[in-house]
């Protein structure tokens, strides 16, 4: 408060998870005045991700309301989860509601292209494992293609490079108890430009997001910029298959739908060999950063 006092802030744009921000924000907007923009990374009280005791969800509830009923404006990094809070919260002027998608900074990005690996064909995972995001599927997809002898490691492999939470351990035994040792292995945690240019060395990059239809994981969008294909284990109609499918960016896969997965990756195998789908440039230039903090000073200049 004394800080947006002596600094005569005029705006102020606070970004979550975690939404206990929104609670500190709400707070010094009703001190000071000053306009208040929430930021949604991940839906809160609305979450289909993190529901915990009718207790926490009550409190979530009540405290968001307070935050919407506060806030000058919103932004939502979908369009699916801008209009399911819009609907959800409809007592409030729906212009406070606007989309801001994830982007990526294409400047991040120089100096790293390449073409991808020589054979066998690497399907790359970058990023944190855990409960929510668990490839447990993949692994039964990947054990049956070996065993119909449909995959070889000569001809592909499957390579997750980032940390393991605990609570996904018994992966490393499953690589065992399924005999794919020589086809999925588990990789050291990168830094980011590394990451970048591990992108580029990918024949294709898999993406993990189950059990949520209103997010896109900011993942996705580092990996459209590459034009590499996309293999997205996700929900079909949700926010992430929604963009796959407007950029023809990949495939989508049920993520808990094995006959589903295998089908994914023999098509993916099969389009490396020969196309069957091309990223759309224009879609992919569109989540450009820079155009979107052309759209936030807009919004900001509206309140």
């Amino acid at each position: 408060v004394r800080i947006v006092k002596e600094q005569n802030i005029d705006i102020i744009l606070t970004t979550a998870p975690p939404h206990s921000l929104f609670v500190m924000a709400t707070r010094i907007k009703k001190l000071t005045g000053v306009k208040l923009v929430l930021d949604y990374r991940d839906p809160w009280a609305l979450s289909r991700w993190d529901k915990g005791s009718r207790i926490k969800t009550a409190s979530e509830s009540y405290l968001e309301k307070k935050a919407i009923k506060a806030a000058d404006a919103a932004l939502f990094v979908t369009d699916k989860l801008q209009k399911e809070y819009a609907r959800h919260y409809k007592q409030y002027n729906p212009d406070k509601f606007h989309v801001f998608y994830n982007g990526y900074d294409a400047d991040d990005f120089v100096g790293k292209q390449h073409k991808p690996s020589p054979p066998p064909l690497r399907f790359i995972h970058l990023g944190t494992l855990y409960k929510k995001r668990n490839p447990e599927k993949l692994f039964e997809a990947v054990r049956q293609l070996k065993d119909e002898g449909l995959i070889s490691a000569d001809q592909v492999r499957f390579e997750f490079i980032g940390y393991v939470a605990r609570e996904l351990n018994f992966l490393f035994e499953k690589l065992k108890e399924y005999g794919l040792e020589d086809l999925i292995e588990f990789k050291a945690n990168i830094d980011f430009d590394s990451s970048l240019t591990t992108m580029y060395e990918a024949s294709v990059l898999i993406i993990v997001q189950p059990f949520t239809d209103l997010q896109v994981p900011a993942k996705l969008l580092e990996y459209m910029y590459t034009e590499r294909p996309i293999l997205a284990l996700c929900e079909p109609g949700s926010a992430t298959a929604e963009v796959i499918e407007k950029g023809s960016l990949g495939l989508v896969a049920a993520s808990q739908d094995v006959a589903e997965i295998r089908k994914a990756v023999l098509t993916m195998m099969e389009h490396l060999r020969e196309p069957r789908f091309q990223a759309d440039i224009e879609y992919i230039r569109s989540f450009n950063m820079k155009n979107y903090i052309k759209k936030l000073e807009n919004i900001f200049r509206s309140l």
